[in-house]
């Protein structure tokens, strides 16, 4: 009995000081630490024609993968306002943002008209506010240009 009340003790405070240590800490939390985006972590400003430099409005987005690992875009979190799943693919009106993951992202991009783009982009966020839980902003943000078909 004596053992196993170590062994949880040692646990719980392993927890707690993984989370900002002593519960005096303004950041600390109990239980493991979360990050919290505040905005998605790919964010797809804007798409043009590669020859005439028009803006394309809408596009879809596909096959996407984080670290090469498939993504199920219908649990996608942070999926902007402008954009729907259909189909798996992401049909969405520039701006359209997306994901939380950071990482290596691949896609393809397609459009009416266009030549599906090869998207390869490393997502992150350059702002990072507490230690437990931390909240994180300032995603990547791309533009793109698709060649006419």
């Amino acid at each position: 009995m004596k053992l196993r009340t170590l062994f949880i003790a040692t646990v719980t405070s392993s927890l707690v000081a993984s989370c900002g240590g002593s519960s005096s800490s303004p950041d600390a939390t109990a239980g493991p630490c979360v990050q919290i985006a505040s905005e998605p972590v790919l964010t797809i400003v804007s798409a043009k024609d590669g020859v005439s430099g028009v803006a394309i409005d809408e596009v879809s987005i596909g096959d996407i993968k984080v670290d090469g690992y498939p993504v199920l875009v219908e649990l996608m979190p942070h999926l902007s306002p402008t954009a729907k799943v259909v189909d798996g693919r992401i049909q969405c009106r520039l701006t359209c943002a997306f994901g939380e993951t950071t990482g290596q992202y691949t896609a393809t991009v397609t459009a009416n008209g266009y030549r599906p783009l090869s998207l390869s982009i490393t997502a992150n966020y350059s702002s990072s506010v507490g230690n437990c839980p931390n909240t994180v902003s300032g995603g990547t943000r791309a533009s793109i240009a698709l060649q006419p078909a």
